[in-house]
């Protein structure tokens, strides 16, 4: 057969972008978990991801309101564990967190949980786990953690070897439409952004669509920090803040604290953070040149934005000058505070003012 005879046989696996539907990227948690994708949680021995897991898992299974606003999808989710006891830990730890239990399902290694007497591996049980997210209805697939789950062929650490894992893993998320949260332990390497802090190989962060990831707050380090690595689909998210609390039945559960203006690489290099501010701090200072105002806010936000100055960091730079925001006949106007003698200005803390 000749080329131009072979050139004109059928391409089954060559497609025109005409004949591709375009659809929109759906949400378990918007911002946050896109369904039918790949997420990582990256996060030390003890700063409670899986409780965090767990947390989510709890909120899907009765469509409760997520802690940043919105409601979850009623749902159910399949959990695969390597480090907790389910009958000591993971269910307790479901009960805490208020659950249905009836929509929270758990693979096993065991022969009554299909496992076959042995570990679940990934890429040799993909099949089992499609066939167990359909037999389950999950929207949510939790693996605790990523590692444990591999076989003893795919070496974590090689691009090449691991891609064949979360290639397959991917595959199996978009037929199903399960979203998968994949729990990973960081490296040791201090200095490394957020989203390179994983461990294993950067394929592994390469191929997940998006990236959680929980660090101890430096400032006050009873309280947990989840902040976004990475996000394909959206812009990411604001960083929220929570602690674990002890349940009476002795295992810990989810305090949600708010928000924190801090990004991922923010809290995990804070000298990268405060150089922000100091920048900052020193460019409102020289942009106001003394004058004693007020001043049109709207301006200033707009200049700050020209020179990289993102609205957190010239938040803190106002907080800092000691400068007050206020409305005036719908304007916002900036001012500074006299603190040589009592005005009664109070600098607002609600999301509404103008930074």
């Amino acid at each position: 057969m000749t080329r131009p005879e072979i050139a004109r046989l059928p391409l089954n696996d060559v497609i025109a972008a005409r004949d591709v539907q375009p659809t929109n990227v759906t949400w378990l948690w918007p911002g946050r978990l896109p369904a039918g994708k790949l997420t990582m949680l990256d996060g030390d021995p003890g700063t409670g991801k899986s409780t965090l897991a767990l947390e989510i898992c709890a909120r899907l299974s009765v469509g409760g309101s997520w802690p940043d606003g919105g409601t979850a999808p009623l749902g159910a989710s399949l959990i695969l564990t390597a480090e907790d006891d389910l009958a000591d830990t993971v269910v307790p730890r479901l009960i805490a967190a208020r659950a249905n239990l009836d929509n929270v399902h758990m693979w096993t290694d065991s022969p009554a949980g299909g496992g076959g007497g042995r570990s679940v591996q990934f890429p040799t049980d993909l099949d089992d786990l499609r066939h167990r997210i359909t037999y389950v209805g999950a929207r949510l697939v939790v693996v605790d953690v990523l590692m444990a789950y591999l076989s003893d062929a795919i070496d974590a650490h090689k691009d090449q070897s691991v891609r064949l894992v979360m290639r397959g893993l991917t595959r199996v998320a978009a037929d199903t439409g399960a979203a998968m949260l994949l729990l990973r332990h960081p490296t040791k390497t201090i200095g490394s952004s957020a989203l390179h802090r994983g461990g294993g190989s950067v394929g592994i962060i390469g191929a997940a669509r998006a990236g959680l990831q929980v660090v101890l707050d430096p400032a006050t380090p009873e309280t947990r920090l989840l902040s976004v690595t990475k996000s394909s689909y959206s812009k990411k998210a604001v960083t929220l803040k929570y602690n674990l609390v002890a349940h009476p039945s002795g295992v810990a559960s989810v305090e949600w604290l708010g928000t924190d203006n801090r990004s991922a690489d923010d809290i995990v290099n804070p000298s990268i953070f405060d150089s922000r501010e100091v920048t900052a701090t020193k460019w409102l200072r020289s942009y106001l040149g003394g004058q004693a105002g007020p001043f049109d806010a709207a301006p200033i936000i707009k200049e700050a934005a020209a020179e990289g100055i993102g609205e957190a960091t010239l938040r803190r730079a106002r907080l800092t000058l000691k400068i007050e925001s206020r409305k005036v006949q719908q304007q916002w106007v900036w001012s500074w505070i006299d603190t040589s003698k009592p005005t009664g200005a109070v600098l607002p803390s609600t999301v509404h003012e103008a930074l």
